[in-house]
């Protein structure tokens, strides 16, 4: 593409496109027998999607998604033809593990799931229901 194109792609002024160019952010090709620069699609596609992830989550999300581009490279969810795959394990299987809720939640936060079932202590909550519900509306059959 050539730097007016570029500029357009990325929505710049020129001299901010010879900044990156600069900074190594972008890497011209120099046809032979040119003076103008010429530069790569799909470089001035990943830039655009580096610029916007300092926009947030929802607009790094948003261009990743129109460019083609992984929003999170992650180790811990997969999208397989089987489905979902979560440190490893297909959804399918985890839904029936024969564990409990705590098993699954140790696998996706430490990578682990241990093989008895592991169910965490809670403490009971010490609360006044019908006190905290003083002031509510009650139900009425009707």
């Amino acid at each position: 593409m050539t730097a007016r194109e570029a500029c357009k792609v990325l929505d710049i002024k020129q001299a901010t496109l010879y900044t990156y160019v600069s900074r190594g952010l972008l890497k011209p090709i120099r046809p032979p027998d040119s003076r103008s620069n010429l530069y790569r699609r799909a470089e001035l596609e990943a830039l655009l999607v580096r610029s916007s992830s300092h926009g947030g989550h929802a607009a790094a999300a948003a261009m990743a998604m129109r460019w083609g581009q992984p929003v999170l490279n992650t180790s811990i969810t997969e999208i397989t033809p089987q489905g979902p795959r979560y440190r490893g394990h297909l959804f399918e299987d985890l839904i029936r593990y024969p564990g409990v809720f705590e098993n699954v939640a140790e696998l996706l936060w430490s990578g682990v799931l241990p093989d008895d079932p592991h169910a965490w202590n809670v403490t009971p909550l010490r609360a006044d229901v019908p006190r905290a519900m003083e002031g509510y509306p009650t139900r009425t059959s009707g």
